[in-house]
């Protein structure tokens, strides 16, 4: 288990991956994603399978949909949780660091 933060220490191009965009953006929004995907998860996504099989889509169909359709939003939510909530509270208890 210590070789991937060895790994990550050590190796150019694990850093370089690091360091990509998507990576950022998901150490980014990982704590808000994580506060967050419950609710999608137990009502959105539920919900929407229920209306893809009574529908008549097959079961894996349903979740490829749910996959595509609620994967988009719950980053996007994400990021708005971490743009106005996140970082604003963290610039505000930089201040009291001084």
């Amino acid at each position: 288990m210590i070789a991937i933060p060895l790994l990550a220490l050590t190796s150019e191009w694990a850093q370089w991956f690091l360091k990509t965009a998507p990576i950022q953006f998901l150490g980014k929004v990982s704590y808000p994603l994580y506060l967050f995907h419950i609710l999608i998860i137990h009502w959105a996504e539920r919900d929407t399978y229920n209306y893809f099989l009574g529908e008549g889509v097959p079961a894996d169909g349903a979740v490829i949909y749910i996959f595509l359709i609620w994967t988009p939003i719950l980053f996007i939510c994400a990021y708005a949780l971490e743009f106005f909530i996140d970082r604003p509270s963290k610039n505000f208890a930089g201040e009291f660091d001084r």
